[in-house]
């Protein structure tokens, strides 16, 4: 009898437990309409020349692109030029290119010593002047955004609009002129 008891605990203990589980809800997806998660960057490596300070929540009436890429990455280095673009397009209206890579400052660093090819002696530190590129080796970005969205291939754009919602997600060099424009 008292087997049987001790069994009947045991198994409402596991039904419990297995309620409880079940009620937990999933963590929410990022997605377009979500909130942006604030920036929690390590390594701010370029500023825009001074014009911007390190960003970690977003501020009303801007608009920011939050751009994930690696140095190893082919198709991030072709888009830096457009990028550039971008921030000098858009720039005078609120817009703020952040772009983040999850390799160490070393790395970064070096990458940025090198020159760009068919710009004459131009190393990519200053070809990137123009806009915020950051490190952020443990990853917290990365994770915050590129996981809960889903993303796995680099380079991805995350737009945040001026009310800070996620408005766009893609590559950045698929329309992403046109959207901007738009938001």
């Amino acid at each position: 009898r008292s087997a049987a008891t001790a069994c009947l605990v045991t198994l409402g203990v596991l039904v419990t437990g297995l309620v409880a589980q079940e009620e937990k809800p999933a963590p929410e997806m990022l997605t377009i309409g979500s909130v942006a998660p604030v920036l929690d960057v390590e390594h701010w490596v370029q500023d825009g020349n001074g014009k911007f300070a390190a960003v970690t929540k977003f501020e009303d009436g801007k608009v920011y692109l939050v751009e994930f890429w690696a140095t190893w990455c082919g198709p991030c280095i072709r888009s830096m030029p457009h990028i550039v673009e971008m921030q000098e397009n858009f720039g005078d209206r609120g817009f703020q290119v952040v772009s983040i890579s999850d390799e160490d400052l070393e790395t970064v660093e070096g990458f940025l010593e090198r020159e760009v090819p068919g710009k004459d002696g131009m190393t990519y530190k200053e070809l990137t002047s123009a806009y915020c590129l950051t490190t952020d080796p443990d990853g917290s970005a990365e994770k915050d955004y590129m996981r809960a969205a889903g993303q796995n291939g680099i380079p991805t754009a995350f737009l945040v609009g001026k009310t800070g919602k996620i408005e766009w997600i893609g590559h950045p060099m698929d329309n992403l002129d046109k959207v901007i424009e738009q938001v």
